[in-house]
């Protein structure tokens, strides 16, 4: 008899255990599975903004000049994210233009120090796709070293942004949302 009394006794507290135990793991569980998706989205960006500011940087050699200019120009630029868009479609699934942005720059130096400065915000969440560190005159020194012939090679940067669910952000209280990825890279 005391054996029964024994396991009746503690059941209550094994279920009250068993609960907390489960939403723990429950919020483990949609963390990790967030993260996954998060981090597979972010590699796939990593891998576009660095090919996309690699055409960027050889537009000159690749297409037909518009001008004489380094200057990349809105044409160029809507053609390289097209580009992009389609390898997102191709390699992502599930793909929506609507939670896709990006932002191109481009400082190019003059022979007086300071240089022209160019970005273009692309896709309709643009306007929320922001480089951590936007190029600035201040800045672009620090990324671009002298050239060969005593002028400093233009700098080109491309982040691209992806909206995600949020589903971590929801139990947590937080905003999620966005996955960014940016690339630098030297002119000639």
């Amino acid at each position: 008899m005391n054996a029964i009394n024994f396991t009746t006794k503690y059941r209550g507290s094994f279920t009250i255990e068993f609960a907390i135990i489960a939403v723990f793991m429950s919020v483990i569980i949609v963390f990790t599975a967030d993260m996954v998706v998060k981090q597979s989205i972010e590699g796939m960006l990593d891998r576009m903004s660095y090919s996309a500011v690699s055409v960027i940087k050889e537009r000159t050699q690749l297409y037909s000049s518009d001008s004489d200019s380094e200057v990349m120009t809105e044409r160029q630029v809507q053609e390289v994210d097209s580009i992009v868009k389609q390898s997102l479609t191709r390699t992502m699934a599930n793909f929506d233009t609507s939670r896709y942005g990006a932002f191109y720059e481009e400082y190019v130096f003059s022979g007086t120090g300071k240089g022209q400065y160019i970005d273009f915000n692309v896709g309709n969440n643009g306007t929320d796709c922001q480089p951590e560190k936007r190029l600035t005159y201040q800045n672009a020194p620090d990324f671009s070293p002298v050239t060969n012939e005593s002028r400093r090679a233009p700098v080109f940067q491309v982040t691209l942004c992806y909206q995600t669910n949020n589903w971590f952000g929801r139990l947590a209280g937080g905003d999620y949302q966005w996955v960014r990825s940016n690339s630098i890279i030297l002119g000639r």
